[in-house]
C-alpha cells in the first residue's frame, strides 16, 4: 500500500514548507544587523530602537520645505522689484527705476551730408562733405512728476540746444523752464530726424530756433488739441539765444488741433490745423543790429540789411521820394540798419496724412520796426517779410507717413530675412517735392537793404527721394533750384542756385 506522504503536495503545502525554511535565515540576518537586549528592549549599542516616521511627521516636513521655497521665491521677487530695469529699443537706451516712477533715456542722431553746387562758374561755393548735426539726447522723469531734457550739438561749434526741466503734475498743463525750441513754425517744431527733405524751407528762416523761457503747455481730448504759450528772451529770425540783450521779452503761443483724430472718418484722421504767433520788442545798435539775414537751402545768404560797409550809399535819404544820394558821407552815420521797436509774427499751419500720402504747408509773416543810426536816426519803417511753403510726399512701398515720421515695414536684410520673417527686406522708399518762397518788403529798398546785394524774393523748387533702410538709418538725396528777383548790380537778378544734397542719417 502506497504511503500518503509520497503523494504530490498541494500548492499550499509547498508554500508552508518554503516559509518554514526561510524564517530562521531572516531572523539571523536581523539579529546580525541590530542586536537586541531582550531583557531591556534596547539595542545592544545602548540606543532606542528605531521606528518609522508617522504620516503626520512626514506631512509636517513637506509643509516646512514648501514654506521655505515660498520664502525664497518671495525674497527673489522683492530683489527684482528693488532692482532697476535696463532696456534697449526703438526709443534708445532706458534705465527704469524699481517703482517705475523715474526713467533715464539716452538717444542719439547724426546727419552726415554732402553738397554739390552746379553752375558755380566762379568756384565760390565749395563742394563738401560735412557733419550737419551730431546730437546726443539725455531725457527722463524723476519722481513721476518732474521731466528733463538735455541736448547738445557737437557739429560745427559746440552748443547746448535743449536744457530744460518740467513740472508735469497734469497732462493738460506742464510748466517748462529752460532752453528749448520755440513753439513757432510747423517745420521748426518737427524733429530734425523726421524732416522730409535735407534742408528747411524758407518759412523756417522767419522763426526763432532755440530760446530760453518759461512756458505752459499741454494737450486735451486724447491729444487731439494741444497748446503751448511762453515768455522767452527773444531770438531773432532763424537764430538761437542763450541770454537776452535787453529787458524786453517775446510772448509766443501756439494752438494745434487734430479734430478728426479719434473719429470714424478715416481719410481725415491725419488732418491737423494750427496757428502760432509771437510779439515782442527789439532794439539793436551798430554792433548788434537784432536783425536777421536769410539764407537759401544751399546755406548762402541772399538777403541782409545794410551794414557799415554800405555807409556811402545810404547816408543821404529823402523820406518823401525814398531816394538815396551817393554824393557824400555824413559824419556819425554808421549806415547800419537795426531793430528799433516792436516785432510780431503770424503763422497759420497745417498738415494732412492719409495712407502713403502726406502734405504739409505753412505761411509766416514777420514784421519788424527798422531804423538807422547817425544822421538818419529819426528815420524808421515797419517792414514785413513773408514766406510760405507746401511739401508733398508719397511712400512707394505702402507705409503710412506722419508728422512724427514712420518706420519701414520690411527693413533691409540681405540674409536670413527681417524680424517679421520676410526674406531680404528692401526698406521703404519715399518721394518728396516742395515749393517754397520768401518775399522781402519792398519798402526795405534801397534805404535799409542794398538792392545790388539783397534779393527782393527767392523761390525754390526741391525734389528728393528717401530710402529708409530701417528705423535707425536713412539715405536721402535732394536737388534744389532757387531763382531770385534782384540782388545783383544794376538791378539784375542774382544768379540761380542749383545744388544737390546727400545725407546719411543714423538715429536711435
Amino acid at each position: 500500500m502506497r504511503s500518503p506522504f509520497l503523494s504530490v503536495p498541494s500548492p499550499w503545502a509547498a508554500l508552508s514548507v518554503i516559509t518554514a525554511l526561510s524564517l530562521p535565515t531572516v531572523a539571523r540576518a536581523a539579529d546580525a544587523a541590530i542586536p537586541i537586549d531582550s531583557a531591556r528592549g534596547q539595542a545592544a549599542s545602548g540606543g532606542p530602537a528605531e521606528t518609522a516616521p508617522s504620516l503626520e511627521e512626514l506631512d509636517g516636513k513637506i509643509r516646512l520645505l514648501e514654506r521655505k521655497l515660498e520664502v525664497k521665491e518671495e525674497e527673489e521677487a522683492a530683489r527684482k522689484e528693488q532692482a532697476a530695469a535696463v532696456t534697449a529699443g526703438k526709443d534708445g537706451f532706458s534705465l527704469i527705476s524699481a517703482d517705475k516712477e523715474s526713467t533715464l533715456k539716452f538717444k542719439f542722431f547724426q546727419h552726415t551730408d554732402g553738397r554739390y553746387y552746379f553752375e558755380d562758374g566762379d568756384n565760390k561755393l565749395p563742394n563738401t562733405l560735412l557733419l550737419r548735426r551730431v546730437r546726443p539726447v539725455l531725457e527722463g522723469t524723476v519722481g513721476k512728476y518732474y521731466n528733463f531734457r538735455v541736448q547738445p550739438e557737437f557739429a560745427a561749434t559746440f552748443q547746448i540746444l535743449d536744457a530744460y526741466g518740467e513740472l508735469a503734475f497734469w497732462p493738460g498743463a506742464r510748466l517748462r523752464i529752460g532752453k528749448s525750441k520755440t513753439p513757432l513754425g510747423l517745420e521748426r517744431i518737427q524733429s530734425s530726424q523726421d524732416m522730409a527733405l535735407v534742408e528747411f524751407a524758407h518759412p523756417t528762416s522767419l522763426t526763432p530756433n532755440y530760446d530760453l523761457g518759461i512756458s505752459l503747455l499741454g494737450d486735451f481730448l486724447d491729444e487731439s488739441i494741444g497748446y503751448y504759450v511762453g515768455v522767452f528772451n527773444g531770438a531773432v529770425d532763424g537764430a538761437s539765444r542763450d541770454a537776452d540783450l535787453n529787458d524786453d521779452k517775446d510772448l509766443i503761443g501756439r494752438v494745434f488741433a487734430q479734430p478728426f483724430k479719434n473719429g470714424r472718418v478715416e481719410p481725415l484722421q491725419g488732418l491737423g490745423l494750427g496757428f502760432a504767433a509771437s510779439w515782442g520788442k527789439r532794439f539793436g545798435d551798430a554792433a548788434n543790429t537784432e536783425l536777421a539775414a536769410y539764407k537759401t537751402e544751399g546755406q548762402q545768404t541772399f538777403y541782409a540789411y545794410r551794414s557799415v560797409a554800405d555807409k556811402a550809399s545810404a547816408v543821404a535819404y529823402n523820406a518823401a521820394t525814398k531816394a538815396v544820394s551817393n554824393t557824400a558821407a555824413v559824419a556819425g552815420d554808421s549806415g547800419t540798419a537795426r531793430a528799433v521797436g516792436g516785432q510780431y509774427r503770424l503763422n497759420p499751419q497745417g498738415y494732412w496724412y492719409f495712407g502713403p500720402f502726406g502734405l504739409l504747408g505753412e505761411y509766416i509773416a514777420s514784421t519788424q520796426e527798422v531804423g538807422k543810426g547817425g544822421a538818419n536816426a529819426g528815420e524808421k519803417a515797419t517792414l514785413t517779410t513773408t514766406a510760405w511753403q507746401a511739401t508733398a510726399s508719397w511712400v512707394l512701398t505702402g507705409e503710412s507717413p506722419s508728422f512724427k515720421g514712420f518706420k519701414p515695414r520690411h527693413p533691409v536684410s540681405l540674409s536670413g530675412g527681417d524680424a517679421g520673417g520676410n526674406a531680404n527686406g528692401f526698406g521703404a522708399l519715399e518721394l518728396v517735392a516742395r515749393y517754397s518762397r520768401l518775399d522781402a518788403d519792398a519798402d526795405a529798398f534801397p534805404f535799409y537793404a542794398d538792392p545790388a546785394k539783397a534779393a527782393r524774393s527767392a523761390a525754390t523748387w526741391t525734389a528728393g527721394v528717401n530710402w529708409y533702410l530701417s528705423r535707425y538709418a536713412k539715405l536721402a538725396a535732394d536737388y534744389s533750384w532757387t531763382k531770385f528777383e534782384g540782388g545783383a548790380a544794376s538791378g539784375a537778378d542774382r544768379p540761380e542756385e542749383k545744388v544737390f544734397f546727400g545725407r546719411l542719417q543714423t538715429a536711435f
